[in-house]
């Protein structure tokens, strides 16, 4: 690598655990290095290669610090396998080398699941290095010689920045919501079961689609414009009797995510319908035949 290439200011992305991001920034201007936002997990930076290094090999909150490569065309899966394969990957991994892809952030539509999405960017990737240098580099998930990450960014940040917004919008990927919502003033949610989070923990929400716990008492009934200046509070006791016929009546206990939770799904399901059931709760009775 070129002197002028080390001395190049870069973007850096520096992550850490949720809430933990102040913590991070504070660490890295010690080590002087310019800051620039933090994120509730992680934090960007700019400055030199080396500036990078020394956030990676003195921080001790980050675990993980990433070097921004390009920004480019995404929308569709074609413009966005062009957009990975012009980028000058024989400068950062050898043709015989290992790669693993990682996908963040808010996909485009055309992105039915991640996998597709890593996917196409390896195959971008594979195909400069076999076109360049006649070779293939191969996929190693645990220790690979580079990973590449790829961070969408859609609707989300495109309307943020149009209205002048973009520093007080944080999108996050994944993480634990509960202490996001802890410290929250209130919550604006589609129909999302992450307001009945908010609801428990005496956090007011709005609703703009169509959730089963709208409902007066509990949400916020007016508009969205009344709710940023004074959105009240959810009343407990109203609260927590829905949440009672909810458990009761509503829910099945299970999930879908583990072999475990889907068999105690499958067998809830099962007896809820049993239970509801003509046939089971009123069993056909068969006449035995009469002897001649």
């Amino acid at each position: 690598m070129s002197e002028t290439e080390t001395e190049a200011r870069r973007a850096f992305f520096a992550a850490c655990p949720l809430g933990v991001s102040e913590l991070l920034a504070g660490e890295l201007r010690e080590l002087g290095i310019d800051v620039e936002r933090e994120h509730p997990a992680g934090v960007t930076f700019a400055g030199r290669l080396s500036d990078g290094y020394r956030a990676c090999l003195w921080s001790r909150t980050a675990s993980r610090v990433l070097v921004a490569l390009a920004t480019g065309d995404a929308r569709s899966s074609d413009a966005f396998y062009a957009f990975v394969r012009a980028m000058p990957w024989e400068q950062h991994l050898a043709a015989d080398g290992t790669l693993a892809i990682d996908i963040v952030g808010e996909a485009p539509s055309w992105v039915r699941h991640t996998t597709f999405a890593a996917q196409r960017a390896k195959d971008a990737i594979v195909d400069r290095l076999q076109e360049r240098a006649g070779r293939r580099p191969s996929v190693e998930f645990t220790d690979p010689d580079l990973r590449v990450g790829v961070r969408f960014a859609r609707e989300t940040a495109t309307l943020a920045d149009l209205y002048g917004i973009g520093n007080r919008i944080d999108y996050l990927e994944s993480g634990d919501i509960v202490p996001v919502v802890r410290r929250s003033r209130g919550m604006v949610t589609i129909n999302s079961t992450s307001g009945t989070l908010a609801l428990a923990h005496g956090i007011p929400v709005i609703p703009l689609g169509h959730a089963v716990y709208d409902i007066e008492g509990i949400t916020f009934q007016g508009t969205l414009d009344d709710f940023w200046r004074d959105p009240g509070k959810p009343d407990s006791e109203v609260f927590s009797a829905f949440r009672r016929v909810l458990i009761d009546r509503c829910l099945v206990a299970g999930g879908f995510f583990s072999e475990e939770a889907l068999d105690k799904v499958t067998k809830g399901v099962i007896a809820r319908l049993e239970a509801a059931s003509p046939l089971t709760a009123h069993p056909l009775r068969t006449k035995a035949p009469s002897s001649a």
